[in-house]
């Protein structure tokens, strides 16, 4: 079984490795961003993709962000609806993915059925696609 971070960004619930997740907190408004694709955290300016933006979804009034790390010492920032908890899911509960926007299936590698929601959970990519997410971004802005 492997853990993973559930959250929100609009009408879709996503899973994130929590091995890969260095803090969880309040998103700062975005007046507070030194950059666009950009936030200063700890100080040091980290790659930041606004990811309800990026499915399509409003900003909500109320963001939270999660500072994402990898094996690399690479970090980076995703604003997020709302951080929903802990999963255990079992890796054959995953299968891949069909017929996804290309820029979606950068982000995301496999879904799975939340039998009690009936919801389906994309689980992100790691490491993440932080150069994806931030071109397509300037894309829709």
């Amino acid at each position: 079984m492997s853990e993973y971070l559930c959250f929100r960004c609009g009408p879709h619930r996503l899973l994130l490795d929590i091995r890969h997740v260095i803090e969880l907190g309040d998103s700062p408004s975005a007046a507070t961003d030194a950059q666009v694709g950009r936030r200063l955290w700890r100080e040091r300016s980290l790659p930041l993709v606004n990811l309800c933006a990026f499915l399509g979804a409003p900003r909500p009034v109320r963001a939270q962000q999660v500072v994402l790390g990898d094996a690399q010492g690479g970090h980076g920032i995703i604003d997020v609806d709302a951080v929903e908890g802990l999963r255990e899911l079992a890796p054959g509960a995953f299968t891949g993915l069909v017929a996804v926007s290309p820029a979606l299936e950068t982000l995301i590698d496999g879904v799975a059925f939340d039998a009690d929601s009936g919801d389906c959970l994309l689980r992100l990519r790691h490491p993440f696609a932080w150069n994806a997410a931030l071109a397509a971004e300037e894309v829709a802005s």
